[in-house]
C-alpha cells in the first residue's frame, strides 16, 4: 500500500503526462518584458544527462522508483545508490525496468557503501537527488561543491500539527493514529508535535491514548530506539508527562509512545526522529503555537486541524514546505492531497 502501489500510479502518471509536459513552449509576446517583445522564444526540456539518486531506508523502493522514473522519463540516465540493506530490492526495481524494455546502460545500481557516492560524483554525475538526513545532506552538499553540481534534497522532518478551536476532535484522532502506524512512523511527514490549546488538552490526551493503545507493534531500529530514550528520559526529567507508554521488548515497541507537557525548547521535539513518537505540546493561543513551531529547525510539512476557513487563514502563516488542511502525510502519494492554485482549493 505506501509503496507498490503508488509507483505503479506513479509510472501511469508518467505514461500519461510527459508528452505534454515534456513537449517545448512558446512564449507569448504580450506575457513578456517590452524589451524582448521582438523575439520568438521558446522553452525546451533538455534531460541534465547523467543523474544519480541516493535512496532512503524508510520507502526503498517508492522514492528512489518514483525519482528514477522522472529521470529516465526526461532522458536521463540513472546511477542509483541503494539503502544500506536494500540492494537486493533496488535490484529488483532494475530487472523491471530492463525487462519493460529499458536499455540496460541507463539505470546502473551502485554498491551500498557511502564511498560510492564520492567515487560517482568524482567521475562525473550531473545531478544528484538525495532523501535523508539534515547531517548526510550538509556531507554530500560540500562533496558536490568542487565539481559545481546541482542537486534536490528532502533532508530530516519533525513534523507540527496545530489543533485549532473548533476542530474535529474525532478527524484529528483518527488521522493522527494514522500518521503514527503508516509505515512504522518512519515516515519524513509523519506527526511529531502536536499543538494544543490549554482547554482541550485533557480531552486529546484521553482519545489519543484510546485510540494508540492497540497500534503496533513496530520494528524500530537500535539507534533510533536509543535516541528516542535519551530524549524521552530528558522530557520526563525537565517535567513531560507519558501519555501512553511504548512498552517495548528490546527494540520492538508494543505501541506508539506520547508524551504531553513537552516544552518547545526540549530535544525530543527539535531533533528528527524516524519512530511512532507523539509529543503535545499546549499553548494558550494560535499565536503561541507559532512562535513555538518555529524552536524547531525542521518544517518539512505541517497540519492544521480545524474548521476549514479558519483552518485554511492560519495555514499561511505557517512556515513550512507543505501545509495539509485536517489530513495527514497528504504530500506522500498515498492519499488525497490539497493544494492552493490560483487562489482557490483544489484536490486530486
Amino acid at each position: 500500500m505506501g509503496e507498490v502501489l503508488p509507483l505503479c500510479d506513479a509510472i501511469r502518471f508518467l505514461e500519461r503526462e510527459s508528452p505534454r509536459a515534456l513537449r517545448p513552449r512558446h512564449w507569448n509576446a504580450r506575457r513578456r518584458p517590452l524589451w524582448l517583445s521582438g523575439l520568438k522564444l521558446r522553452i525546451d526540456r533538455e534531460p541534465w544527462g547523467l543523474v544519480l539518486i541516493i535512496a532512503p531506508g524508510n520507502y526503498p523502493l517508492l522514492l528512489p522508483g518514483t525519482q528514477a522514473a522522472h529521470a529516465l522519463a526526461a532522458g536521463n540516465a540513472v546511477l542509483l545508490k541503494p539503502a544500506p540493506g536494500h540492494a537486493a530490492l533496488a535490484s529488483l526495481l532494475r530487472d523491471l525496468a530492463l525487462s519493460a524494455g529499458l536499455d540496460p546502460d541507463l539505470f546502473v545500481l551502485l554498491p551500498e557503501e557511502t564511498k560510492s557516492v564520492a567515487e560517482a560524483v568524482a567521475i562525473g554525475v550531473d545531478q544528484l537527488l538525495l532523501t535523508g538526513s539534515a547531517q548526510t545532506g550538509a556531507r554530500v552538499l560540500e562533496m558536490l561543491a568542487p565539481h559545481g553540481v546541482p542537486s534536490v534534497m528532502e533532508l530530516s522532518g519533525c513534523d507540527s500539527v496545530f489543533l485549532l478551536a473548533g476542530a474535529d476532535l474525532d478527524l484529528l484522532t483518527t488521522a493522527l493514529a494514522f500518521g503514527l502506524r503508516f509505515n512504522g512512523g518512519a515516515s519524513c511527514v509523519a506527526p511529531r508535535r502536536l499543538f494544543v490549546p490549554h482547554p482541550l488538552l485533557a480531552e486529546v490526551e484521553r482519545r489519543l491514548r484510546e485510540a494508540a493503545l492497540h497500534l503496533g507493534p513496530f520494528a524500530v531500529p537500535a539507534e533510533t530506539d536509543r535516541r528516542s530514550r535519551a530524549w524521552m528520559a530528558e522530557a520526563i526529567e525537565g517535567g513531560a508527562r507519558v501519555v501512553l507508554d511504548c512498552e517495548s521488548q528490546g527494540t520492538t515497541w508494543k505501541r506508539p509512545l506520547i508524551l504531553s507537557d513537552v516544552r518547545p525548547t526540549m530535544r525530543i521535539v527539535r531533533e528528527d526522529v524516524f519512530a511512532p513518537l507523539l509529543s503535545l505540546i499546549p499553548v494558550a493561543d494560535e499565536r503561541e503555537a507559532l512562535t513555538a513551531d518555529g524552536m524547531c529547525a525542521y518544517a518539512l510539512g505541517a497540519t492544521v486541524f480545524g474548521p476549514r476557513r479558519q483552518a485554511e487563514a492560519f495555514a499561511k502563516q505557517v512556515g513550512a514546505g507543505a501545509v495539509i488542511v485536517n489530513d495527514v502525510l497528504a504530500p506522500h502519494p498515498i492519499r488525497a492531497c490539497r493544494w492552493r492554485l490560483k487562489g482557490e482549493v483544489a484536490s486530486v
